[in-house]
């Protein structure tokens, strides 16, 4: 039976048997040799791949190990990180009652159907958002976690605001509500709303309402003295010049002294008497 020929891979000449006859170049052992080659190549490529897979996974495996779960929702945070504290305008160590009543401030101030600001909308859902988180102890936690990461400077010069400084916070709010005309009921109510107790709220009230008072009886005692010194000053000017015109010449009356001083006493006594 004749012996089929092959195609030499390395000269291209027809040839039977295990060698070329032209070239020597080993026919039926080249293919076998080329082909295990082939292999060993891809299998090496195929363990140097599984190997870089398994550090790179070990590495990501270790780091959510050191992070742990705080880590892992630190990460979360940070993809879309918005300030909470800055927000509802409160310290991050400010107490729940504290974020409670800025939170209801806040809401009453930019709630959608009484705010005339075109993005209160926007605004309004960040303020829900933010006390959303903040209010929860659990969520305020990973948060604040993740805070510390990002302000760690902040976080340590950071200091929770003292009682002195939170009721004259309120005392504050307290004048301007009172300033735009409202009785003490109504103010107290203000302070209860944001989260102020009420035996609390009637203490400053009345603070503030007793301060007013003062200061207006004070307002008050200025005008009159200053519309009776104008009354006195006219009068002497009047006295002297018709003292020296008492020959028949003219003196001068100080209309607008003796008019002056009368509306600066009447609004002085006014004052006085309503304070």
């Amino acid at each position: 039976m004749p012996t089929s020929k092959m195609e030499c891979p390395n000269c291209g000449q027809k040839t039977a048997g295990d060698f070329c006859q032209w070239c020597g170049y080993p026919i039926m052992k080249g293919k076998p040799v080329r082909k295990q080659k082939e292999k060993k190549a891809a299998e090496s490529a195929a363990k140097e791949k599984a190997k870089r897979v398994a550090e790179e996974e070990a590495k990501r495996a270790e780091e959510r190990t050191k992070k742990g779960a705080e880590g892992i929702l630190t990460e979360q945070y940070e993809r879309n990180w918005k300030n909470y504290y800055e927000i509802l305008q409160v310290s991050p160590n400010a107490e729940p009652s504290v974020i409670t009543a800025a939170y209801r401030r806040l809401a009453q101030a930019y709630h959608p159907d009484t705010a005339k600001d075109p993005k209160a909308s926007a605004r309004m859902a960040d303020i829900n958002e933010a006390y959303e988180v903040l209010s929860n102890p659990v969520r305020r936690s990973e948060y604040d976690h993740a805070y510390r990461v990002k302000y760690p400077a902040e976080e340590a010069e950071s200091e929770a605001p003292t009682e002195d400084e939170v009721l004259i916070g309120l005392m504050r709010f307290a004048a301007e509500q009172a300033a735009k005309g409202k009785k003490r009921s109504q103010v107290a109510d203000e302070l209860t709303r944001q989260g102020v107790p009420y035996d609390v709220a009637a203490q400053i009230v009345q603070r503030v309402f007793e301060y007013r008072s003062e200061l207006k009886r004070k307002e008050g005692g200025k005008a009159i003295g200053c519309g009776l010194l104008m009354l006195i000053v006219g009068g002497i000017i009047t006295g002297v010049t018709y003292a020296a015109a008492s020959g028949g010449g003219i003196y001068i009356v100080t209309t607008g002294l003796f008019i002056g001083g009368g509306i600066t006493l009447i609004v002085g006594l006014y004052k006085w008497l309503t304070s």
